[in-house]
This record gives C-alpha cells, sequence and structure tokens, in this order.
C-alpha cells in the first residue's frame, strides 16, 4: 500500500533503492498459518497461543518503482488470495519472530522471485532479500517463546 499521496515506500541501503514489501494471506486463505498454529499447539504444547499471522517480507534492489508497482500483484502476490503492504507490516499486537536466511545461505523463495523479475523485464537480475515473520497472539509464557523459537 502506498502512503496518502500515493507513493510507494522504499529505502536506500548501501546507495541502492530497496522496495521493502510484505503479504499475508486473506483470512480463509491462510492454510498454513492455521496449520503452523496447530502445530504450535498440539507439538509444542504452547496452548496459551491463540492465534497466528504469518508475514512474507520481500527486500527488493536493482529495480525502478514501475516495475516494482508491476511485479507486487503478479510475482509477490496473488491479489485474490493476498494482503500487499508496501514499505511497512501492519500494526500487530502479539509476540513476533523473523526468520531469514542466513548470509550466503540459499533461499529459494528469493531466487524464484529474482528470476520471475528477470524474466518480466527482460534485464538484469534484482537482488531479493526475503524473510517470513510470524506473530502469535495470546498469553506466551518465556517457555512458550523458547519452544516457538
Amino acid at each position: 500500500m502506498s502512503d496518502s499521496n500515493g507513493a510507494i515506500h522504499s529505502f536506500h541501503e548501501a546507495g541502492h533503492r530497496v522496495f521493502r514489501c510484505f503479504t499475508e494471506k486473506k483470512p480463509g486463505f491462510d492454510i498454513h498459518a492455521a496449520s503452523v498454529l496447530r502445530d504450535a499447539r498440539e507439538t509444542l504444547g504452547c496452548e496459551r497461543v491463540v492465534g497466528l499471522r504469518i508475514f512474507n517480507r520481500y527486500d527488493i534492489s536493482g529495480i525502478d518503482e514501475r516495475v516494482y508497482g508491476d511485479v507486487r500483484s503478479s510475482v509477490l502476490s496473488e491479489p485474490q488470495v493476498d494482503i500487499c503492504y508496501d514499505g511497512h507490516m501492519p500494526v500487530v499486537t502479539g509476540w513476533a519472530l523473523g526468520v531469514e536466511p542466513l548470509p550466503g545461505q540459499y533461499d529459494q523463495r528469493a531466487d524464484s522471485c529474482a528470476q520471475c523479475i528477470q524474466i518480466l523485464t527482460r534485464s538484469e537480475r534484482p537482488e531479493v532479500r526475503t524473510a517470513t515473520i510470524y506473530v502469535f497472539s495470546g498469553e506466551l509464557t518465556e517457555g512458550d517463546r523458547t519452544r516457538l523459537r
């Protein structure tokens, strides 16, 4: 989503413009979140966890604003099933756990995204970094947080 002036949020890192996007499945399509929630409660014994939202974060550099506008609804998300947030996650309550590949570790989601953008633009492959943010709601104890990590 853009700000009230319609501008897309981005930031600069090491001299490059970086477009940041968060995606989340719409209610009813959040099957993965329901599965992880069930595992947290049943397998890990975190019965205090009552809700879970999962956000995928994409940081993309090496593209311009026009390309970003094109790929946000064709590569980064599916408008029918995803909610797409530009720049920042929505304000959420709960305990957040972010997971991202270590430097040098292969990131299939980032690689696939970069390949798709390169094919669509017929230009240089952009740099893409991804992360997954899990936001657990409920009265979690420190033991719950440790088991969820």
